[in-house]
């Protein structure tokens, strides 16, 4: 090795060596920073974290991360990544479904892995919870059903994880009859034929593990209504009818039912309604007129509507004339006056809310006496709301719909002079509110909203329960109602009549207040659920029977003989397993065990002979167990046969237990909950009567001695929980984290040999081994908590040591403590069998009565009836009672004082019965109470006190009710008087309170409070607080009273009438207003094809219709009506359909038009009208332009601005744009059809100089190889010269506002011309002829080597001329630029000043002139205010007004000035002098007697400045006046010389008196002050506006007053008259505002207030900033666009619910895309090319099919430069979806020398282009088909049929297969007769052509779901052959 390669390889060494060392230098990075889960599914988790911090030389940059995991069981850590990562998130991914893991990040660099971050707790592996919520904006909570149909309801939610759904009706499960279907995310309950009793309210329960949420619906299920019964007629009093009738059957069954009256009379000949909405079965009807006869029918009414009309005879009172003669005696004084008397009183009504009611009563009385009547004490005659009226007698008030407030005592009093009396009665308002019971199950109806006071709606103190019976034996259901009055309790059965009183009968108990119904001699037949109810109260109830063999329960058991077995014993062996037979057994004393099997045998052929019946299988039959703490539960599997048979649980106690049974598939399980002793017993489960399994429950009677306590343990340490039980059990059960727990390698469960302590070893703690662990030992249980603290001393990173310490244990001698129970118990057990000896012992010694005496004398007492603690009511007597079993002597002592009988306590005694009785309690008899007689004893303790009691006055504060709105806090204290043991408990509507949530309780020792915050309106109701002690309770109630804007008016909106000019729409007034009433109602409306609402005004809340006779006839309109309250407004009521106001006739489509004369800026047209106006005059057209290549036609002008001449200028077109044009007719109805496009025209100027070629002579060299010369001569008639440069409509003055930029633009243009003469143009081959240079020859060319004629058109155009811009014939300044383009020179000062003001000069020069323009501009500014005005008068008549000049005078010399006057007789203002140069001028006919004012401003080229005013000039008309009164006499004639006329009347000269009013009294005349004086008012409102971002905006709106109003403007109530950011300006009373650019802080609701001294006037509009949002559509590849970012309600964006897929389609065949679009409004489709354009319509067409809701693109005779992307655009107001697909074109033909059919020669192309084809209609086909293969090309089989096959396993069986050839769709059959057929036999398809011939040649497709899936060619030269070859 040289000498230069060792050096060179000791370099290099020592490079790694440095490289190497520096590597280890390196720190190892820190923690990442902020680990988060940023989202999880139940198979994935995405985490995310910050990258740790640097400090230098203790951590460096991280590289890169490391993601850990660790199921929460398993202690190793597992890297998800192999390589780092650089990204700071990352996903995990799969997970298992609700595991739990540790999750950590490592941090990693060249320096080793940092230390890793862990989360703060584990992950269980879910999405996240979501709390149910339904997702339907609009729920019924009404439906009304006819019964027989089905009722069907369904409920959208959303909730995660998935919920379970419950049903209720009326609070209890629902029937087997109805049917429930759920899905993840629906529900819905189906009743299939519904009957009456489905009538109910439906609740649906939706809860998971993040709670619950619910939601009531009210099936009301009836029928059509039966006709009512026989009608009758009377007569009552004259002129009246009485109409009676018997009720209809159907009355009582439908609560909603009433009746309608209609009559008909002998002239009228026509039915009309007389009364609706009634109760009653009696009606009386007025204005019976004499010498007619009346019809009346009575229809029945209810919510499905009429029924048939039951007819009353006809009615008629004849006119009767009677002649009499009257003899009198002397008169005598005799007086017919009697007092007022009512001959029918007023009747008690109970009216529905929102029905009409009707009250009447007669009365007689002479004089007619006065009627009045009155609602609670409060006149109502003068109250529009009622209509009182007053006939023959009879006062009658109706109240067309009854409200909550109408609620109450209604008098009638009638007087006249002899006398007053008055009737009352009383209106109930049924309001039908639904309210929960405190008992369970039981739902209440309020038929009124406030209560009157001391009143209760009924309710169950105790409702009745379930019962179990058996057959033959009588069933009792019990219950106990309170409500004041007295509710009335009816029972009645859902499925049959309980009216048999041998079967049935009803009690009721006054003293227990008990309704009871009984059920005599129950039998199997009559087990049906008869339901008690109180008034509108609902319970049901179910009566089971029992049939087992011969168990009873232990009451009904009699008394069974020596030697006889107990019937438990037999259904015990039934149910058991073999080995436990001979437990059995021994526990029933049975030996003979052969016996016992053969009888075994013979009872469970029985029973399974009786089971077959009802099951198919019974199996995995398991014994009642304790499954968890205080519950047991037992299993079996049962197939049966009815899924509808009844199965029923039986207990031998024979009474209600606490259960449920639940079936999963074929698994019953059975379970208890809160076990008592007394819950064991023998269990049995029947299947309609028939036992299936039984089982006998014993709870053992033990206790714990020591219960478990809580362990904290470290990581990895054990934990042991120990327990003494009182008695030996053998096993407990564990449970942790309320699972089971078993032993295994995570737990030890320990039993000590006496079965007294049980021990659990929780082994090798892990965090999440935390929680609470119970022990359960029969029905008695112990928890206590496992606390895992993490280990401090472990290293981070690594798995710590197991340690082999425990933590935990009870902390004492526990076998010590056994060891002393297990002698106690022993010595129990020893003790109770001496006593067993004993007694055996004297059986055989001592006769039966020495037995019984010796066992009396030797018995000690035993007390049978204890006493216990009591509470008593001061001055209430106590009475203690002990009973014991044998007679003896007692003591009675009180806090160790011994009592005697006296005055106040009075002890006796009866037999063994002993009895203290303390007369009247007080305070002093509180105490302890003891008992004792011998060496036993009883105490219990008394205690005396009052009632808790309320301040009458707190009270009365109380009770008034709070109201607050909407969003506030709601508060209500009560003070109390501090007492021991006080309960303080609110309620709300009868359910309790609790602190949490909204609701916060605060209980003080003196007073408590409620605040409810953010009230709704659902918290509006009942507040009630109660106290309780154990002596009593009290209540008090108040209500809140929560007030909100009201809800939305009801609709459906009615169009009362629509005329060409006018529309009469009609609402319903809101069901909700908001606890205030509505005070108006607002009305917008929108036309159709328009984005924005108009505001039309508004009506009061007493109408409810609106007439807008602002209408254009033919035009559609929308309405919105909104509901105003003073709290706010309702959501609005929208017409569901469009109104048209009028009819719409179209005219016919005029001539198609014509061009005129066209130039580069300008097309004239005209056009013929057309033949048919259809009867309507003509008052316009409208022009539409359409640019070539494109498919948009454009208005010209909108159809309110028509066209009224058959000729227009088209001024906005584009210089060589080419364009055509249509013309459409309008009239009153609008726009009619379109005319027949124009010719397509081109926008340029004529050319009128023409090159023309006459001969041609050319003339070819040729140069190299593939290049040519040509030399062409030509000979032409005319030619071009060049001209100087002209200027286009250029502007000589311009006017700018100082600070502002100035631009002058200058167009410009040059021709030239050619003359006529020879030319020479020479190019080389494949040059463009248009770009030729042309060369005068004066000789011609004769060497010509082919000669030919052409003609054709040259433009030719010189180089831009040379611009130069002057000031003043100066150059300008260098600040001022000039921008020169062609055509057109632009100069531009950026920050214009006054002394910018000059002449401008632009020189224009070429080679042949020169052109030059002048352009003056101005730079100014608003000029300022004249001076102060003076006014003199120098001449009658005459006043000279002169003013100071103003500032600007000096700088502006185009400043003048205007003058304006104002007089008190015309009080307006008008200009009387304009351009004065001058500071004075000469007002003339100035008239004596008025008052004048003068304005003078000054004037530029800016506009008017401000105002300066004159004092007021006027003479004293009270002068005139009084000159006037002594000079004339008669007061019609009068000559006023100072005024210049004459006037007829003092009353006519008064209209000229102003200022003064004067009054006339000689003449009688007093003159009156006129005033012109107004306030605001909008004339024209602002407008919607929805501009985009950043474009600028200009609303404007017309305000009228005098004087004139100040307008303020104002953005979401904030004024912004001082926002720079906005340009406001007033000007003769347009109000407008401008925008420069759109921001989106500038959205939200504008409003403009106009004030002046009379009032105010304001409307409002709402600025809507369209934004660009790119959202995704569910469709794959569409891109939306959304232009707000708010959508109103209702509106969408465009979307495509099918886009357009790509299409392959032969050369010279046709193509279609197809596309369906959805959104509101409905978009508008366009069609574009990515490379191209489609304005061609002998190429492109589309179309939209109105069947298939399709946007077609037709491509006709496709080319192969037709391929490409095309796109689809669908747009509507709110946004724009995109989509693209490809057209993919197959070229045919022959090519020369081409190595394959289609001409390709480059395979490396072919192959990558093949590959990505196949990668997408691979992605296309997967969409459709899960399977292909076995594809087989078309061919010609030996048969003669041509066929091609394939197997495919299709997604959906369904899916269309349609077959297309050269892209036309085939038809096809299935059969052998078919030419083409496609027959399928599984998953194989296969298509075959009979007798192909040599047109069957060409392309085949096979499409599913437009998705191709196979392409095949059959190719007509194989045909030919094949068949050539077969003949």
């Amino acid at each position: 090795m040289s000498i230069k390669s060792k050096l060179l390889f000791s370099q290099r060494l020592i490079a790694q060596c440095f490289n190497a060392l520096m590597f280890t230098l390196s720190e190892p990075p820190g923690q990442v920073i902020d680990l988060k889960v940023t989202d999880s599914t139940y198979t994935t988790l995405s985490l995310g974290w910050t990258k740790p911090t640097e400090e230098e030389g203790v951590q460096d940059e991280a590289k890169g991360y490391f993601v850990e995991l660790r199921p929460a069981e398993n202690p190793e850590w597992s890297r998800c990544n192999s390589s780092p990562i650089i990204i700071t998130s990352f996903t995990i991914i799969g997970l298992k479904s609700m595991a739990m893991y540790w999750v950590r990040v490592v941090a990693t660099n060249e320096g080793g892995d940092g230390e890793p971050q862990e989360l703060d707790n584990y992950i269980i592996a879910m999405p996240p919870p979501v709390r149910p919520q339904f997702t339907d904006k609009k729920i019924k909570n009404f439906i009304v059903m006819k019964a027989g149909n089905s009722a069907r309801v369904n409920f959208n939610f959303v909730a995660s994880p998935v919920p379970t759904i419950k049903w209720l009706k009326d609070g209890l499960p629902v029937g087997k009859n109805v049917t429930v279907s759920n899905t993840d995310n629906s529900s819905q309950l189906m009743i299939p034929s519904s009957e009456r009793q489905d009538t109910g309210i439906y609740t649906i329960i939706v809860k998971n593990m993040v709670g619950q949420e619910t939601s009531s619906v009210e099936i009301r299920v009836t029928d059509d209504p039966k006709p009512p019964g026989p009608v009758e007629l009377e007569e009552n009093v004259s002129g009246t009818v009485t109409v009676c009738w018997d009720p209809s059957p159907d009355e009582k069954k439908d609560d909603r039912l009433h009746y309608m009256i209609t009559k008909r009379d002998s002239v009228k000949c026509t039915w009309q309604t007389v009364a609706d909405h009634l109760f009653n079965n009696k009606y009386t009807i007025i204005n019976i007129m004499p010498g007619r006869q009346y019809k009346f029918r009575v229809y029945t009414k209810n919510d499905m509507g009429l029924s048939e009309p039951s007819e009353s005879p006809f009615w008629e009172v004849k006119k009767t004339k009677e002649t009499f003669s009257l003899n009198l005696p002397e008169s005598k004084t005799c007086s017919f006056d009697t007092p007022p008397s009512f001959s029918v009183p007023l009747k008690k009504h109970n009216s529905p809310e929102s029905y009409e009611c009707y009250m009447s009563c007669a009365v007689t009385g002479n004089p007619r006496p006065h009627v009045t009547w009155y609602r609670n004490n409060i006149s109502l005659n003068t109250n529009t709301n009622y209509f009182i009226s007053n006939t023959c007698g009879v006062c009658s008030m109706v109240i067309l719909k009854v409200g909550p407030n109408d609620n109450g005592e209604y008098m009638v009093t009638a007087e006249n002079s002899v006398g007053r009396v008055d009737c009352s009665t009383k209106l109930v308002v049924e309001v039908g509110i639904k309210k929960k019971s405190r008992v369970p199950g039981v739902m209440i109806t309020q038929y009124i909203e406030e209560l009157p006071e001391g009143k209760t709606h009924p309710e169950f103190t105790r409702k009745p329960i379930a019962l179990t019976i058996q057959e033959g034996k009588f069933a009792y259901f019990k219950a106990i109602v309170t409500g004041d009055p007295q509710p009335t309790v009816t029972w009645s059965r859902n499925n049959g009549d309980v009216s048999d009183t041998a079967r049935y009968q009803t009690k009721y108990d006054p003293i227990t207040n008990d309704h009871t119904f009984e059920a005599i001699g129950f039998n199997k037949n009559a087990a049906q659920k008869p339901a008690a109810e109180a008034i509108n109260g609902n319970f049901k109830t179910v009566l089971k029977r029992k049939r087992l063999y011969d168990v009873r329960p232990k009451s009904e058991q009699p008394e069974r003989k020596d030697g006889e077995i107990d019937p438990k014993f037999w259904e015990l062996l039934l149910s058991a397993k073999k080995k436990d037979y001979e437990a059995i057994c021994a526990e029933f004393g049975i030996t003979d065990f052969r016996w016992m099997l053969k009888k075994l045998n013979e009872i469970k052929k029985e029973r399974e002979e009786e089971q077959a019946e009802f099951i198919k299988s019974l199996s995995n039959l398991k014994p009642m167990q304790f499954s968890s703490e205080s519950s047991a539960s037992f299993e079996i599997d049962m197939d049966l046969i009815d899924p509808s048979s009844s199965v029923f649980i039986y207990k031998d106690m024979g009474e209600k237990m606490k259960h449920t049974l639940k079936q999963v598939g074929r698994k019953f399980i059975f379970s208890m909950k809160d076990l008592l002793p007394d819950d064991a017993g023998l269990y049995q489960l029947d299947v309609e009567g028939v036992n299936m399994f039984s089982t006998d429950f014993k709870i053992p009677m033990v206790d714990f001695l020591v219960k478990i306590q809580e362990v904290k343990a470290v990581e990895r340490q054990d934990a042991v929980f120990e327990c003494v039980l009182s008695n030996p059990f053998s096993k407990t059960l564990w449970f942790g984290k309320n699972l089971p727990l078993e032993q295994g390698d995570k737990y030890d469960i320990l039993v000590s040999d006496d079965k007294l302590i049980h021990t659990l070893v929780v082994k090798d703690c892990m965090i999440v081994d935390k929680g609470i662990y119970s022990v359960c030992a029969g029905i008695k249980s112990s928890n206590a908590w496992l606390v895992v603290e993490a280990d401090k001393d472990a290293q981070k990173g690594k798995k710590s040591v197991r340690k082999t310490t425990k933590a935990g244990g009870s902390g004492m001698d526990l076998k010590k403590l056994a060891e002393e129970q297990q002698t106690k118990l022993v010595i129990q057990t020893k003790h109770h069998q001496h006593q067993l000896e004993t007694l055996e012992v004297l059986k055989k010694t001592l006769p039966i009565k020495d037995l019984t005496h010796h066992s009396q004398t030797q018995e000690l007492p035993v007390i049978t009836c204890a006493l216990s603690d009591v509470y008593v009511l001061r001055g209430n007597p106590a009475d203690l009672t002990v009973k014991i079993d044998i007679d003896c002597d007692s003591s009675w002592f009180k806090d160790g004082e011994q009592l005697n009988s006296g005055s106040e306590v009075k002890i006796t005694k009866d037999g063994t019965s002993h009895n203290l009785l303390i007369r009247s309690c007080s305070e002093d008899d509180s105490g302890l109470y003891r008992f004792e007689t011998g060496s036993v004893s009883t105490q219990g303790k008394v205690t005396v006190g009052v009632v808790p009691e309320f301040d009458p006055d707190d009270l009365h504060k109380f009770s008034k009710p709070v109201i607050v709105r909407v969003g506030q806090n709601a508060a209500f204290k009560m003070p109390l008087t501090p007492q021991e043991g006080l309960v303080v408990s609110w309620f709300k509507d009868g359910a309790e309170l609790n602190d949490g949530g909204g609701v916060k309780i605060v209980r003080e020792p003196n007073h408590s409070r409620l605040l409810l915050k953010d009230c709704l309106r659902t918290d509006a109701g009942e507040i009630k607080i109660q106290l309780k002690n154990p002596f009593g309770a009290v209540e008090a109630t108040s209500r809140l009273i929560v007030l909100d804007r009201p809800g939305p008016p009801e609709g459906p909106v009615e169009v009362v009438e629509s005329t060409s000019t006018m529309i009469e729409i009609q609402w319903n007034p809101p069901k909700d207003d908001g606890c205030s009433p509505v005070t108006n109602y607002l009305i917008e409306r929108q036309q159709e094809g328009q984005s924005h609402w108009m505001k039309l005004g508004d009506v009061l809340a007493d109408k409810t219709s609106f007439r807008d006779r602002n209408v254009a006839h033919g035009k559609i309109y929308n309405y919105r009506i909104y509901a105003e309250n003073p709290q706010g407004v309702s959501d609005s009521l929208e017409t569901a359909d469009s109104i048209m106001a009028g009819i719409l006739i179209l005219s016919g489509p005029p001539g198609a038009p014509t061009v005129v004369s066209t130039t580069k800026t300008c097309i004239t047209l005209t056009w013929t009208p057309p033949e048919d106006d259809r009867g309507v005059p003509i008052i316009g057209y409208q022009l539409e332009k359409r640019k070539k290549d494109t498919n948009q036609w454009i208005s010209l002008n909108a159809v309110n601005e028509p066209i009224e001449d058959v000729n227009y200028a088209v001024k906005d077109v584009t210089e060589g744009a080419e364009y055509e044009f249509r013309v459409a007719a309008i009239n009153e109805s609008g726009a009619g059809d379109p005319s027949p496009p124009s010719e397509m025209v081109c926008a340029k100027n004529p050319n009128s100089k023409l090159l023309t070629v006459s001969v041609v002579s050319i003339h070819y060299l040729t140069l190299l190889s593939r290049t040519m010369f040509v030399s062409i001569s030509m000979s032409c008639l005319m030619c071009f010269l060049p001209v100087r440069p002209c200027f286009k409509d250029p502007e000589d003055f311009i006017v700018v506002r100082a600070g502002n930029s100035v631009r002058v633009n200058i167009c410009y243009e040059v021709r030239t011309s050619l003359k006529a003469g020879m030319y020479t143009a020479s190019f080389f081959h494949g040059v463009n002829p248009k770009s030729i240079f042309f060369r005068s020859f004066n000789n011609p060319l004769t060497h010509c080597r082919n000669v030919i004629f052409l003609s054709d058109e040259f433009t030719i155009a010189e180089p831009p001329p040379q611009i130069t811009w002057l000031r003043n014939d100066e150059p300008i300044s260098p600040w001022i630029s000039v921008i020169n383009t062609e055509g057109m020179s632009q100069l531009v000062i950026p920050s214009s000043k006054r002394s910018d003001s000059a002449i401008y000069t632009i020189h224009a020069k070429n080679s042949v002139g020169e052109a030059s323009f002048d352009i003056e501009v101005r730079v100014t500014d608003e000029p300022k205010s004249p001076g102060p005005v003076e006014l003199e008068q120098t001449v009658q008549d005459k006043v000279m007004i002169s003013w100071a000049p103003s500032p600007d005078q000096e700088l502006d010399d185009r400043l003048y000035y205007m003058v304006s006057q104002h007089d008190s007789n015309t009080r307006v203002w008008r200009n009387i002098a304009d351009r004065l140069f001058t500071n004075t001028y000469t007002a003339s006919k100035i008239y004596p007697g008025r008052e004048y004012h003068f304005r003078v401003y000054a004037k530029n080229d800016m506009g008017l400045s401000d105002p300066s005013e004159s004092p007021t000039w006027g003479a004293n008309s009270n002068r005139a006046l009084k000159s006037l009164k002594e000079h004339c006499k008669n007061p019609t004639c009068l000559f006023i010389s100072n005024l210049g006329y004459a006037s007829k009347s003092l009353k006519q000269f008064s209209s000229f008196h102003v200022s003064h009013q004067v009054p006339i009294s000689s003449y009688g005349v007093v003159s009156s002050e006129i005033s012109f004086e107004r306030p605001p008012s909008i004339l024209v409102p602002l407008k919607v506006h929805t501009p985009p971002k950043g474009y600028q905006l200009y609303m404007t709106c017309a305000v009228r007053g005098c004087p004139r109003p100040t307008v303020a403007w104002y953005l979401n109530d904030v004024c912004i008259n001082s926002d720079k950011n906005y340009y406001i300006t007033n000007s003769c009373g347009v109000c407008s505002i401008y925008i420069l650019r759109v921001r989106s802080i500038d959205g939200g609701d504008y409003r403009v207030v106009a004030l002046n001294s009379l009032g105010q006037a304001e409307c409002s509009t709402k600025l809507i900033v369209r934004v660009a949002i790119k959202k995704r559509s569910r469709v794959p590849g569409v891109m939306i666009t959304q232009y707000l970012e708010i959508l109103p309600a209702g509106k969408t964006t465009p979307d495509f619910t099918r886009k357009p897929m790509a299409v392959t389609a032969q050369e010279g065949k046709n193509g279609l895309f197809k596309a369906i679009v959805s959104g509101e409004p409905a978009p508008t489709v366009t069609w574009a090319r990515n490379n191209g354009e489609l304005n061609e319509p002998e190429k492109y067409t589309t179309r939209y099919d109105q069947r298939s809701q399709e946007h077609i693109l037709e491509i006709i005779n496709i080319k192969p430069d037709q391929a490409g992307a095309y796109k689809c655009l669908a747009t509507n107001e709110y946004g724009q979806a995109v989509c693209t697909a490809n057209l993919n074109v197959i070229e045919v033909g022959v090519k020369k020398k081409a190595p394959a059919d289609f001409g390709v020669f480059d395979f490396r192309w072919l192959l990558k282009r093949l590959n990505q084809l196949k990668k997408d209609r691979a992605d296309e086909q997967a969409k459709v088909v899960e399977q292909l293969d076995n594809v087989k090309q078309i061919e010609v089989k030996p048969n003669g049929t041509a066929e091609f096959s394939l197997d495919m396993k299709l997604q959906d069986p369904n899916s269309s297969i349609n077959l297309y050839k050269d892209g036309t769709l085939l038809p096809y059959g299935d059969d052998d007769n078919s030419k083409h057929s496609l027959k399928q036999t599984g998953t194989n398809y296969v298509f075959s052509i009979k007798n192909p011939q040599p047109e069957d040649a060409g392309f085949y497709q096979l499409d599913v779901e437009d998705a191709n899936v196979l392409a095949t060619d059959f190719k007509g030269g194989v045909l030919l052959l094949q068949l050539s070859s077969k003949a």
